[in-house]
């Protein structure tokens, strides 16, 4: 997640799984419309096509810190230390989750608008749908 690296201070890794991602949208969208002829259907798989190519770019570049020893998740390893290892490392995922929780309201509130401008301009007609 973007949140992720933003919080370790790195917004390199969040630019290019963007980059990725758009770059890849960019590229399988005309194919899948066009060549393939799927339409608006190709349009939607190219999009989820890419989301998925940013969330594994994501995947390989926290695999790649943690390996590196560049990012530490001491709550995700084994539970060993003082007590005060624990706590900072719960604070840490609740801090997260504080972060992202904003990122969900955000990306929830987004998908709403889009779900009600969508809907109108379906009852206007297939063009419309088209220009959406």
């Amino acid at each position: 997640d973007m949140a992720l690296f933003l919080i370790a201070g790195d917004t390199k890794t969040p630019a290019i799984a963007s980059v990725l991602a758009a770059s890849t949208n960019l590229i399988l969208d005309p194919l899948f419309m066009f060549k393939l002829g799927l339409g608006v259907r190709g349009a939607a798989l190219a999009t989820v096509v890419s989301q998925y190519t940013a969330v594994l770019a994501y995947c390989i570049f926290v695999a790649r810190n943690i390996k590196n020893q560049k990012m530490h998740l001491p709550f995700f390893s084994k539970v060993k230390g003082s007590t005060n290892e624990v706590k900072m490392g719960i604070k840490i995922l609740g801090d997260m989750l504080v972060a992202n929780g904003a990122m969900i309201l955000r990306t929830t509130s987004l998908m709403a608008c889009w779900a009600t401008v969508t809907s109108v301009a379906t009852r206007m007609g297939t063009t419309q749908v088209g220009a959406h």
